[in-house]
């Protein structure tokens, strides 16, 4: 019996020195990429029409919208106020035009949750036509930020009617 044991013990540790010392890649979000019409519409959309849609989401979702900058040619800042009495507030939204394959990862949500916090904003909203890493969708699961992928983007777009090519 005391052999049997120490056999077993030997054959895990073994076992364990043989594991890869890396850590795990970096799992995305996305489930298949496989829907053309995803792939064809906001995989491939113009920065110009991306912008237009997610303005036009969040004046459907009830914020009038202060401000809209272009931070770069695949990033704009939107300052959107929420002017209703107690639960109103302003919102800060960071919209990421990403190209095909990237993800988002857990630093540009910390940046977002920084300057949230920083602006004193009631929340923080996060769109792209992408993905985010799993680090990204779990480092800030409790805090204000709402994080929209690809896919909820389009679908969102598609209930709201806001964009027949989405």
């Amino acid at each position: 019996m005391f052999l049997l044991v120490l056999g077993a013990v030997i054959i895990g540790f073994l076992l364990i020195l043989c594991l890869p010392k890396s850590s795990p890649p970096v799992i995305a979000e996305r489930d298949s990429l496989t829907d053309e019409k995803e792939s064809l519409s906001l995989r491939t959309i113009e920065g110009e029409r991306f912008v237009h849609c997610c303005e036009a989401l969040i004046r459907q979702l009830g914020l009038e919208i202060e401000s809209s900058t272009q931070v770069n040619e695949r990033e704009w800042d939107l300052v959107a106020v929420r002017p209703v009495p107690i639960v109103g507030g302003r919102y800060l939204v960071q919209c990421v035009l990403l190209p095909a394959e990237a993800l988002i990862d857990v630093t540009k949500v910390r940046l977002l949750h920084d300057m949230v916090k920083a602006e004193g904003a009631a929340k923080g909203i996060l769109i792209t036509n992408g993905y985010f890493t799993q680090d990204a969708l779990q480092a800030y699961e409790e805090a204000p930020i709402e994080l929209i992928n690809g896919r909820r983007f389009r679908d969102l777009l598609l209930r709201y009617r806001l964009w027949e090519g989405a």
